[in-house]
């Protein structure tokens, strides 16, 4: 009796703290990532209607209690907290989560809004450069962290060959056929964008199928948390082959890319075959990944590729048609980078189903160069980072300043978001946590006076040593932007004694003479 009653005790106690939380997801963000802090949370919708993403932060009877609008919010507060009053910091190249003991306590509420309708992550290079073997423990924190930095729109095409695989099935393509056009795993970022085919492969169908599985978990764990997936839309792009079960099609061959490589042909969007396979392609990404999908990527003519011939407005009109009619309100993301999104292009299209990535916003300011994009919503992104090379560099200030200098801008209308777009993402921590903090900040924000916080955050701790190492980093190095690669061998940050952090020590003085040492995060 006494042990059923002990029982009925555990079970009731247990069922009144898994309903004191809104936000399962979270909570099981936080046990995973921070479990002393997870048993001290409670996780809260906030009350009524919501224009913007907002959380809220207040200490309770001893617990730390969120309130947001949504699960991306909510994770974004337990960020805040972790950052603002427990300096702690997740990152790439070095976690700082040590429990913290006794809990500080929130004196006065803390209310966030974000001023931008979505944080987005990631450039199709990421993909490769950095993500190329992920498993699904590595895409378990690295979406983790995502949500813990507030992003709520991130590219994801993981498993886009098993999509290829069974549309070219139903067009006549043999099994080597297929293989032939879908390259290896290291490559696939170039091949989604129209730069290459079968490069690194023949891939294998264990291969496909795992990476199938993957995007399914990640898909899941998107949609638990509140984030929106970017899928890899049809915009024309073939394999060479299709010409040779097809010869009359109206396709139009692209040439070579980077001087070496065979792009795949594009498919003129008028040619009747192209909303056939459209629709078989749709049809496939709903057998596999579903129908609640909102975003599609996919872009003709990325760097490059011959548009001889073709009617952009027409074509651009067409893709946008087939993808809204395999799912309805859906919204096409294209690439601002280099000669794209083509103005004619743009023409064609429903805009108010259209999101631009500008590319490079920390060198380039394309979004008023072209006016918008034409009267275009875009989102405004730093890149920073090439082919995964070290460096440490990255206009802090300018992100800010640029940001509301496009706040205040005739353009201000069209900016729904700004984001993160490395094409590696293993380096330069500072960059992303700076650039993801101001999509939570209504004011122009000053980056020296942010640095305290992160330096807190980020080791542990504070001194006058690394105060001086950041202030010579913010005065020489980080506020420059060398050629793509690059970075500057007088400008290192210091890593503090003690804590596990690897360092490397170069031959350079800082501007005043003092050596510094780089922090490649904790071993």
């Amino acid at each position: 009796m006494v042990q059923r009653y002990v029982l009925f005790l555990v079970v009731f106690i247990f069922s009144l703290n898994a309903a004191a939380n809104d936000f399962e997801a979270v909570e099981q963000l936080a046990q995973r990532r921070v479990p002393w802090l997870s048993r001290h949370l409670v996780l809260k919708k906030v009350p009524g209607a919501h224009t913007q993403d907002v959380f809220e932060l207040s200490s309770e009877n001893g617990r730390v209690v969120i309130r947001a609008n949504n699960a991306n919010s909510a994770a974004m507060g337990v960020n805040w907290y972790l950052k603002y009053y427990c300096r702690r910091s997740m990152s790439h190249t070095g976690t700082n989560l040590a429990p913290v003991y006794p809990l500080p306590v929130i004196e006065n509420k803390v209310r966030v809004t974000s001023p931008f309708k979505y944080r987005y992550a990631l450039n199709y290079c990421t993909l490769n450069y950095t993500m190329s073997f992920y498993s699904w423990a590595d895409w378990e924190r690295e979406l983790d962290w995502m949500a813990l930095n507030g992003v709520n729109l991130m590219l994801a095409t993981t498993g886009t060959e098993a999509v290829w695989q069974h549309t070219l099935k139903k067009f006549g393509f043999s099994d080597p056929e297929i293989k032939a056009f879908i390259p290896g795993p290291g490559f696939t970022a170039w091949w989604l964008m129209g730069n290459l085919e079968g490069w690194g492969g023949p891939v294998t169908q264990p291969m496909i199928d795992q990476r199938t599985a993957l995007q399914k978990q990640i898909l899941v764990r998107m949609r638990e948390l509140d984030m929106e997936p970017v899928l890899q839309g049809f915009y024309g792009m073939v394999p060479r082959a299709l010409k040779k079960h097809f010869p009359d099609a109206a396709i139009r061959e692209q040439g070579k890319w980077a001087g070496n490589f065979d792009r795949p042909d594009f498919l003129l969007p008028e040619d009747p075959l192209f909303k056939q396979m459209a629709e078989a392609y749709y049809t496939e990404i709903k057998k596999l990944y579903g129908t609640k999908l909102r975003f599609f990527g996919g872009d003709p003519f990325h760097e490059g590729g011959s548009t001889q011939g073709v009617d952009l407005a027409q074509a651009g009109h067409i893709i946008q048609s087939c993808m809204q009619q395999a799912y309805p309100n859906s919204s096409w993301l294209l690439q601002g980078w280099q000669e794209n999104p083509r103005p004619e292009l743009l023409q064609g299209l429903d805009k108010s189903s259209v999101l631009v990535l500008q590319l490079g916003g920390e060198k380039a300011n394309d979004w008023e160069k072209t006016k918008g994009f034409n009267g275009t919503p875009f989102i405004w992104n730093t890149v920073n980072n090439f082919g995964e090379k070290s460096g440490l560099y990255g206009k802090l200030q300018y992100f800010s300043d640029e940001i509301s200098r496009i706040r205040n801008s005739r353009y201000a209308s069209l900016c729904k978001g700004i984001g993160v777009m490395p094409e590696g993402i293993h380096n330069n921590p500072v960059v992303y946590d700076w650039m993801l903090s101001l999509a939570w900040l209504d004011q122009k924000a000053q980056v020296k006076d942010w640095i305290p916080h992160y330096i807190q955050s980020r080791y542990g701790l504070s001194n006058d040593t690394l105060r001086q190492a950041w202030q010579i980093l913010l005065k020489n190095g980080l506020p420059k932007f060398s050629q793509p690669g690059g970075w500057f061998a007088r400008s290192h940050i210091l890593c503090p004694a003690g804590l596990g952090y690897r360092a490397r020590v170069f031959p350079g003085e800082a501007a005043n003479g003092t050596m510094i040492r780089l922090c490649s995060g904790m071993g």
